[in-house]
């Protein structure tokens, strides 16, 4: 077992940041290695081919390196890409007219130069976190030249033929290839006969359709989740690595935020903008007044994610956003009707207004006849599908809300017929049961929607269930109603889930004074190898009462993790709030007990963290006010006998070893000694895995020094990457 105190101190002294060489662009390739990737080509070509929409993206962010990578290892032949270009001429691969849908940013692709587009942070990186970044087409292009994967490229603006065309010429790849838009006139595209696309309705899970699918003619298959259609050629699948590709943190990541247009304005000026819309309801005409409209939209729409991220849920606030969103703005560019409305209706979410449910059903409802004055007449969709941007962004912002009046909205739209749904929108029947699987995590919750008359919900619950077919109730539940998707299972790995504060937690996006805030949570699974899976439940604010009360210790518990770290305590002490303090020698060793209770009863090895000891220096040394709550956790680790890892103790010692000056730069700011910078929590990380060669010794055999890049891949003849096992 390697010693932990070296490279910690490595942390400390050096500065040390995650890196990991980019694609080398210049690297040749010999006549030998050439021949036999075109010969695997050759072979795919022939043969039935899975391509894989946007790469895998159940295991990874949508058009990501890491998403067309798994689809390999899922047994397809190859992705689906989409192309765009910056305004300073580089390829990249991003599928939306908008970045809004996916980016915390406004405008289109073209709009920023390729160093502007790096900087904008993902809403949603998934697991990915800060290293999910947008590819360029070169680097993707080169990742299926090693995997000699087949592309079906998906251009998205007209004129990039050309610039395309070069790349494939000088990388030799036309022959991976298989559909092209039409102005792709060179003789050596050759594309392949498509035999059918089965991702929309799902139909990609179902045994019965797949077995109708492959009697079709045709070669090529349009799938997202590969898994069906492979098993059903009789193909191996392996679980795709959740390591990023690249190990440098994305760009986003390491900037501060730029400031710009509202950001400097106060809350009083921010409710002054997004009031200032009496034109909500008037369609401008002529180019002049439409562009002149559009800046209004857009910076009310502005204005309301800085008053997201001002943290004010006061009632004239949240009346404010309510408004912007019931009023949200019409005008005749799709690109801009209703943006302001979707951008009020996220900040309620985020700042967890009173009636945000309320306020997401009516959206999701809203049948408007006002906007057949901005609807498109060459369309023949329901006027209120002209409403989307308010509509398709209501079901991942309910995921935040796990309550009983989201599950009602859930419920009462996947028992809409598909006349009634196409009605009021966009259907979205897979997207509500998404969401219904995520706050409701419970095996009937998936039985139920297994028998749903609708595919793609029959669908969603099939990969629901997959991510848990280890749990005995999920599996026996998948067992009974659906036993053709067992199959589709990969080998399961060692799951770490952790429930905490503000300490522990991610922060995929860091609040503009403090960039580079980072829970010792979010970078606890570079000490370990790709087997073992963190889940990072832990949440900024939450005591070890309000975490149980607010149901996010249901869903943790439902995941039934192999391993489970707790710390609490921080937000447990006085002044807190009565909904969030306990007292150390009363509730909070029953609220601990219930967590150890329950979660033994699920299968699950608990394992308990005191918390971490603030950065406050008296006389040169560190003087805590967690003794009770630490002491509380030690004991009931004994009455329990469950192991404890005492971080507290630890970042006492670490603390006073450095000083107050020297221990810095292990906050984010200068005004906050609770928190972490990166360095931090790398630091407080590698204290919890010292500790675990005691605490846990299974998992401990899966530790890794986060200063040694992880062990190289290897592949084998058909293309999918291998892990080599230690």
């Amino acid at each position: 077992m390697f010693r932990f105190a070296p490279f910690a101190l490595l942390l400390l002294t050096q500065g040390w940041q995650l890196c990991l060489p980019v694609a080398d662009d210049a690297r040749a390739e010999d006549a030998a290695s050439a021949a036999r990737r075109h010969a695997r080509v050759a072979e795919r070509r022939a043969d039935l081919h899975i391509i894989c929409h946007r790469g895998a993206v159940e295991f990874a962010h949508e058009n990501t390196l890491e998403a067309y990578q798994a689809a390999f290892a899922l047994g397809a032949d190859g992705n689906e890409i989409d192309i765009r270009a910056t305004q300073d001429g580089v390829l990249v691969c991003f599928h939306d007219d908008m970045l809004d849908h996916l980016l915390a940013a406004y405008g289109d692709v073209v709009d920023d130069s390729w160093d502007a587009l790096q900087s904008l942070p993902f809403r949603n990186p998934g697991w990915l976190a800060e290293h999910c970044r947008i590819p360029t087409l070169r680097e993707v292009f080169l990742l299926h030249r090693d995997q000699a994967g087949l592309m079906h490229l998906d251009v998205k603006r007209p004129g990039l033929a050309e610039p395309i065309s070069r790349l494939l010429t000088e990388l030799d790849m036309w022959d991976h290839v298989v559909q092209a838009p039409r102005d792709f006139t060179d003789s050596r595209y050759q594309p392949t006969p498509g035999k059918a696309s089965m991702y929309l309705d799902r139909s990609e899970l179902d045994a019965a359709a797949i077995t109708a699918m492959l009697k079709r003619p045709g070669r090529r298959i349009l799938v997202e989740n590969p898994q069906g259609v492979a098993r059903a050629l009789g193909r191996t699948i392996t679980r795709p690595s959740r390591e990023p590709l690249h190990r440098q943190l994305a760009a986003w990541a390491m900037r501060a935020p730029a400031t710009k247009d509202n950001v400097e304005l106060d809350v009083e000026e921010l409710l002054e903008v997004l009031d200032d819309a009496d034109d909500w309801a008037v369609v401008a005409r002529g180019e002049a007044a439409e562009a002149a409209s559009a800046a209004r939209i857009l910076r009310r729409a502005r204005a309301a994610d800085a008053l997201a991220r001002s943290g004010a849920a006061t009632p004239e606030v949240c009346a404010a956003l309510e408004t912007r969103v019931r009023n949200r703005s019409l005008h005749s560019d799709w690109r801009y009707c209703g943006l302001d409305g979707a951008a009020a209706l996220r900040a309620l979410f985020a700042l967890r207004a009173p009636r945000s449910a309320e306020i997401a059903r009516f959206c999701l409802w809203r049948d408007d006849p006002s906007v057949s004055s901005v609807r498109d007449p060459r369309y023949k969709q329901p006027p209120a599908w002209t409403d989307w941007r308010t509509k398709t962004i209501v079901f991942p912002l309910l995921e935040t809300l796990p309550i009983d009046g989201t599950v009602a909205i859930c419920n009462d739209y996947l028992s809409l017929s598909d006349a009634a749904a196409r009605q009021i929108g966009v259907p979205q029947f897979e997207a509500a049961a998404r969401t219904l699987l995520d706050i409701r995590p419970h095996a009937a919750t998936a039985s139920r929607l297994l028998d749903h008359r609708l595919g793609q919900v029959r669908g969603r619950a099939i990969l629901w269930c997959l991510e848990r077919v280890n749990t005995p109730a999920v599996a026996a539940v998948l067992r009974e109603q659906r036993p053709f998707a067992m199959s589709y299972a990969t080998h399961p790995r060692v799951r770490v889930a952790m429930i905490g504060d503000s300490t522990m937690a991610s922060y995929p996006m860091p609040p503009p004074d403090r960039p580079d805030l980072t829970g010792w949570g979010q970078v606890f699974d570079e000490y370990f190898f790709e087997r073992v899976q963190i889940i990072n439940h832990g949440r900024s604010g939450r005591s070890s009462k309000s975490f149980l009360r607010e149901g996010h210790w249901e869903r943790t518990l439902a995941l039934e993790p192999d391993y489970l770290l707790i710390q609490f305590g921080h937000n447990d002490g006085p002044g807190k709030g009565a909904h969030r303090t306990t007292d150390p020698n009363g509730d909070f060793r029953d609220f601990l007990r219930q967590y150890l209770r329950e979660a033994r009863q699920h299968g699950i090895q608990p394992i308990l963290v005191t918390p971490m000891t603030r950065r406050t220096f008296v006389d040169g040394k560190i003087r805590s006010s967690l003794g009770p709550w630490v002491e509380a956790i030690r004991e009931v680790g004994r009455q329990e006998d469950v192991p404890v890892v005492d971080l507290h103790t630890a970042s006492v010692r670490a603390f006073n070893e450095l000083g107050d000056a020297g221990s810095a730069d292990l906050s984010p700011s200068a005004g906050d000694r609770t928190h972490f910078s990166r360095k931090g929590a790398m630091l407080m990380a590698g204290l919890v895995a010292q500790s675990l060669p005691t605490a846990a010794p299974q998992l401990a055999a899966w530790l890794r020094d986060p200063t040694i890049e992880r062990p190289a891949r290897s592949r084998d003849s058909g293309g999918n990457s291998n892990r080599r096992t230690r």
